[in-house]
């Protein structure tokens, strides 16, 4: 019974894990300006909003401060076909507010499951003792990798047929249509186009794999070392009877 205990507590940790590590992905990518460089390398949507690279780069690092929570409000002003103006309408400004309020509720939720998932361990530790990082790091080893490859195919289904998927994905986080941009007036939607989502959806998954492919690596060296270790011991135990 303590045993299935220390268990079920370890897969619910792992699990607080895999959404930690899915939100820093998300970070990572999403918040990165340099990503951003990347892709508007590779697609060149400058010219056709009709802005300066500098331009385009400086009113997307005004957006990620936005969203980061550095700055208050989105009235951004830049040069838009050679006007001194207010890049983006009321419209994209309500649509980015509500983006923004859903980074501020990953960080939060984030640092809930933080400590969430510290409790559990801490849980796990007073039922095992000694086997908390044995009984962890076996949980890990298959609870992660079984996440990884869901939300890996998830991923791979949604880049094969992705705008039923973006459509499906902004329904679901948005109780609004203000996401519904229109590319003839909006410049935000021109600023990041249907590629970009696609490209940066694989980068996500890409570096959600990465960060969960390290911590299942951890996991099974931790369950190896703990194997020779007990092996060694019972070895010691023996040769000295």
């Amino acid at each position: 019974m303590k045993r299935f205990a220390s268990v079920l507590l370890s897969v619910l940790a792992a699990l607080c894990a895999v959404v930690i590590i899915l939100f820093n992905a998300v970070e990572l990518i999403g918040l990165n300006i340099r990503w951003y460089e990347h892709e508007y390398k590779k697609y060149d949507p400058a010219s056709s909003v009709g802005m300066s690279w500098d331009d385009m780069i400086d009113v997307t690092k005004e957006t990620i401060r936005y969203l980061k929570g550095s700055r208050d409000d989105y009235v951004i002003y830049s040069t838009v076909k050679g006007e001194e103006r207010e890049v983006f309408t009321d419209l994209e400004k309500e649509h980015m507010a509500d983006v923004r309020v859903l980074f501020d509720k990953g960080y939060f939720y984030r640092t809930l499951l933080i400590v969430i998932m510290m409790v559990l361990v801490f849980f796990v530790f007073l039922l095992e003792k000694r086997n908390t990082v044995e009984v962890i790091a076996g949980v890990n080893r298959i609870v992660i990798p079984a996440v990884l490859i869901l939300l890996a195919a998830c991923a791979v289904l949604a880049v094969a047929n992705f705008q039923p998927f973006f459509i499906r994905f902004h329904e679901t986080l948005f109780d609004n249509d203000k996401w519904w941009l229109d590319p003839d007036i909006h410049i935000l939607i021109n600023m990041v186009p249907e590629e970009f989502f696609i490209d940066t959806v694989i980068a996500i998954t890409a570096a959600f794999c990465g960060m969960a492919l390290a911590l299942t690596a951890a996991s099974f060296l931790c369950k190896s070392m703990l194997k020779k270790k007990r092996l060694k011991k019972a070895e010691t135990e023996k040769a000295s009877e």
